[in-house]
């Protein structure tokens, strides 16, 4: 399930410049381009580690904010500017 919703992101992002970071994944989204996939896994590794780590957590295992927000030991509200910063690096990694 985590890994559909990853993908749903891949793809999102891919597609629409205007993604909306805070958008839940389309769950009937067709599966990304392996050349897509490739190219956010890169993006992904430009990261540092604790930014890595807040991807995997969020993407991957499916915690929510308020989870990172706790295990990071930070206020919900950085956590959400936190991926918003994330998603921008991303975005720009990939543009």
């Amino acid at each position: 399930m985590t890994k559909t919703i990853y993908q749903d992101w891949i793809v999102e992002i891919g597609r629409d410049p205007n993604h909306r970071e805070d958008n839940a994944a389309q769950r009937d989204s067709p599966e990304p381009d392996e050349g897509l996939l490739a190219e956010v896994n890169r993006a992904i590794k430009t990261l540092p580690d604790s930014e890595q780590d807040f991807i995997h957590l969020y993407y991957f295992s499916g915690q929510t904010l308020m989870e990172i927000a706790r295990k990071f030991n930070i206020s919900y509200s950085r956590a959400g500017n936190i991926h918003g910063r994330i998603i921008r690096k991303l975005k720009k990694e990939l543009a």
